[in-house]
């Protein structure tokens, strides 16, 4: 039977029937695809909320515990966040008044803890305190250009050396706004707890490399004065050329390297020609040796046997040898007189002196 002759009422009729059939089997699949979907999340929702409850369950009684008599009047809102701000101060209040320039609060909260000392006693915790990104007061007064506050922190000795985050120090964060002034009084001679302006972080950059980036011309000029190293390379392998694109900068950095290049070289000659010294004077030494061994004994050879030391006699400087034999006769002559001289004991009451004989 051909598909020509087959009446399309027929036809409609196979089609719909796979319709149908196909409907069914795609909603069994589905069907089970949610009610898995729909049992897991129940499952999931019934445990996060049997957990929530039991961990608020524990929470409360051991605030009950602690606080007896909260139940009866319980804290709002504003006095909880009151609470955890006095438990945990995000800013300490030393720090506070160090970034924003207040120097009376500041005064105030030192002479309360400590009176200031010209020598670098750092008894007082709270000038050297940290906040949360290991920062201590001077460090935020010398990022925001507090000279005051600086002086003031200094003369209650504050440590300059400490360092924050990466080891940052005071006079790091000053080089990284490009603030000249707080530079000089970190630097000054009059104080004993000065910064040291050879300085490396834990990135291995120097003053150098904060100056240039900064853009102050002045304050690279005045660190090039103090021949900070433009040598040296940060952890990123850069110089501190390479931290601008400024072309005056550029040309100090460029000068100042090209000088310390020739300090460099110069001393690996001078530690070079110390060591060839060393190994030449050591060579000398122990050739000398060997030539005062061999000059011995040629010495004893012609020699002969050594005489007595009170038969040799010493030649004094400036006499020839026809002196020194007069001297020698000249002696015997004395010695022979005095033997003449001396009488002989008496034999049978007779002296033999001079005129017996």
């Amino acid at each position: 039977m051909s598909a020509k002759t087959v009446p399309t009422c027929v036809i409609r009729f196979q089609s719909e029937v796979f319709e149908v059939m196909m409907f069914l089997h795609y909603k069994r699949y589905f069907s089970t695809l949610w009610h898995r979907k729909e049992k897991k999340s129940f499952t999931h929702k019934k445990l996060g909320r049997a957990l929530d409850s039991r961990e608020e369950e524990e929470e409360e009684e051991e605030e009950r515990e602690k606080h007896p008599e909260r139940d009866e009047n319980p804290p709002s809102r504003e006095e909880e966040g009151a609470m955890l701000i006095k438990k945990k101060p995000i800013v300490p209040p030393l720090h506070a008044a160090a970034r924003e320039g207040d120097l009376e609060s500041l005064s105030k909260l030192l002479a309360s803890h400590s009176s200031p000392t010209n020598n670098n006693n750092n008894n007082n915790h709270i000038i050297n305190e940290r906040d949360m990104h290991g920062r201590t007061a001077i460090h935020l007064a010398s990022w925001a250009n507090e000279k005051a506050i600086v002086e003031r922190l200094l003369d209650f000795g504050a440590d300059v050396t400490v360092g924050a985050a990466d080891g940052v120090q005071a006079i790091h964060f000053a080089c990284m706004k490009g603030h000249l002034g707080i530079v000089k009084t970190l630097l000054s001679q009059e104080r004993t707890n000065r910064a040291n302006v050879r300085a490396k972080t834990s990135k291995n950059e120097n003053c150098m490399h904060f100056a240039v980036k900064s853009g102050n011309k002045e304050l690279v000029e005045y660190l090039a004065k103090k021949n900070v190293s433009v040598l040296l390379k940060s952890a990123k392998r850069k110089y501190a050329a390479d931290m601008t694109n400024k072309r005056e900068i550029k040309e100090i950095v460029e000068r100042l390297k090209e000088t310390q290049e020739k300090e460099e070289e110069e001393k690996k000659k001078r530690k070079k020609k110390r060591e060839e010294g060393d190994n030449n004077n050591n060579n000398n030494n122990e050739d000398d040796v060997v030539v005062a061994e061999d000059d011995a004994v040629v010495l004893e050879a012609a020699a002969g046997p050594m005489m007595p030391p009170h038969l040799m006699t010493r030649e004094c400087p400036g006499t020839s040898d026809d002196e020194n034999e007069k001297e020698d006769e000249e002696k015997m002559a004395a010695s022979k007189k005095k033997r003449k001289k001396e009488t002989k004991p008496p034999i049978m009451g007779l002296s033999f002196g001079e005129e017996d004989e």
